[in-house]
């Protein structure tokens, strides 16, 4: 464990035989510490950096307010510090809300955007219609980023679910956007649904490529064999400059 000037916690693993370097914007309430297996897999392959958002683990950078303005702007700083200026930003859950955000502000530090669980725009209010009224809470509820956790995290979800994401243009950087299918057994068909809506978002941005498992929201530990292949893939694609469709 590293402490950046500016007091943010963070782990870097450098991959000399390559310039790409994958940041993990960690979801909610996850520390370096519950990444680390992840890390070391990914650094078969690339640089891989971990770091704890302000308010996280030990990390001194706690505020009342955590915004994604905030949490971008430490990012930066750690960027910066370590010369990193080719990131894969790797986001589980509410991590790749955040990247998307960092991508926004300082898309001359970004390469690419992979975002694991982390819909496009939020789904509900886009399916809500279709649902019947016996199952249309239980999909809220499982779409939805307002899961209570504790007061540090809490207040990260509220400031997070201000913003309406689809404004923060992706800058036509290459984006691979994960997305769980299976809500439980009694909202299977909720899966066709929200693999529509996918598409239908994935179209109108023009540089997302999808891929999906029914697995649950934990998509990485629950589904790695298919994570790591389709995102290796990705990268891949994108060194060598192949266009690649929409869904995998």
């Amino acid at each position: 464990m590293m402490i950046s000037a500016t007091g943010i916690e963070y782990c870097y693993i450098k991959h000399h035989s390559t310039t790409d370097c994958v940041v993990n914007n960690t979801g909610a309430n996850v520390t370096i510490e519950d990444n680390r297996w992840l890390q070391d897999e990914l650094a078969k392959r690339y640089s891989v950096l971990l770091f704890n958002r302000g308010g996280y683990g030990r990390s001194s950078l706690n505020t009342k307010v955590r915004t994604p303005e905030v949490v971008s702007q430490e990012l930066h700083s750690l960027l910066i510090e370590l010369d990193i200026k080719n990131a894969i930003l790797l986001g589980p859950s509410l991590g790749g809300l955040y990247g998307r955000y960092f991508n926004y502000k300082y898309p001359n530090l970004v390469k690419a955007l992979v975002a694991v669980d982390s819909p496009i725009s939020f789904i509900f209010e886009k399916i809500e219609a279709r649902l019947p009224k016996d199952i249309k809470q239980l999909v809220q509820q499982e779409l939805s980023l307002l899961k209570p956790i504790n007061p540090v995290v809490d207040s990260e979800l509220l400031e997070v679910t201000k913003l309406e994401f689809t404004d923060f243009s992706y800058h036509q950087k290459p984006v691979l956007n994960f997305y769980n299918t299976y809500l439980g057994d009694d909202a299977e068909f909720v899966s066709q649904l929200i693999v529509d809506v996918a598409k239908q978002e994935a179209e109108k941005e023009g540089c997302v490529r999808l891929a999906f498992s029914a697995t649950g929201h934990d998509i990485i530990s629950n589904d790695l064999d298919f994570f790591l292949a389709t995102f290796h893939r990705f990268i891949d694609d994108i060194n060598s400059d192949s266009k690649f469709s929409i869904t995998q």
